[in-house]
């Protein structure tokens, strides 16, 4: 029962208008599309490897707190060339889903 009321939550945060984005040249011809589609932990690494260009950085280094440290751990799985100094603290387990990380949150 608590799940389907989670899911039906998340359901209704997926669909609200706040997160639909106007489309630009979109092939599929959608006139929008769902911004929560395109803002995972991937993303938040692939921006960091945008911003390390965009500075004219040869390498970053990180510093990752609690959910941070899978950002990080992600941007060195991803780019490990341009890593210099690592550094994890309370990092998240690497298998954890956002589901069971709300989860936990929500039950303390």
């Amino acid at each position: 029962r608590n799940l389907r009321k989670i899911k039906a939550r998340a359901h209704t945060c997926f669909n609200d208008p706040s997160f639909q984005l106007p489309a630009k040249n979109d092939k599929s011809g959608r006139d929008h599309f769902n911004f929560l589609q395109f803002s995972g932990t991937d993303e938040v690494a692939e921006d960091l490897d945008r911003f390390r260009k965009a500075i004219g950085a040869r390498k970053l280094s990180l510093h990752g707190i609690s959910y941070g440290t899978a950002v990080a751990m992600t941007y060195a799985s991803k780019f490990r060339d341009h890593v210099d100094k690592f550094l994890l603290n309370s990092p998240v387990p690497p298998t954890l889903s956002m589901f069971q990380m709300a989860w936990d949150s929500a039950h303390g």
